[in-house]
């Protein structure tokens, strides 16, 4: 996405007033699939039925999170919490030890997010 789209997009949602907010950066989370997406929230709004996983969207980020508005537009999301139940959450940290290694600041940004221990969360700049 080049930066003349985005700010076409951003425009777009500030004329109308769209309850979630665009950002650029997308975390890669090979882990996370929508079975997980139980409780997805932008702004404290669930999103649960707009949530999906893209694939070749970027070829910078070839996987990423996409959320979908009422108008059939798609946005890149940088940071999503989800609520994982107990099962998912043990299979989550069993396979941490498979995880492949980002690097050091990415690897630290996805330490800060992985541990998911609250009902629900909210999308954050």
């Amino acid at each position: 996405m080049n930066q003349s789209t985005i700010d076409e997009i951003s425009n777009n949602m500030a004329e109308h007033d769209l309850w979630y907010s665009l950002t650029t950066k997308i975390i890669n989370t090979p882990r996370l699939s929508k079975l997980k997406l139980h409780t997805v929230k932008v702004n404290g709004r669930s999103l649960s039925d707009d949530i999906k996983i893209s694939y070749g969207v970027d070829t910078e980020h070839p996987q990423s999170l996409t959320v979908i508005d009422k108008g059939g537009h798609h946005y890149a999301l940088e940071f999503v919490w989800v609520r994982l139940t107990d099962n998912e959450e043990e299979e989550n940290l069993e396979s941490e030890d498979e995880e492949e290694m980002f690097e050091d600041e990415e690897e630290e940004l996805f330490k800060d997010y992985e541990v998911f221990e609250e009902e629900e969360y909210e999308f954050r700049r």
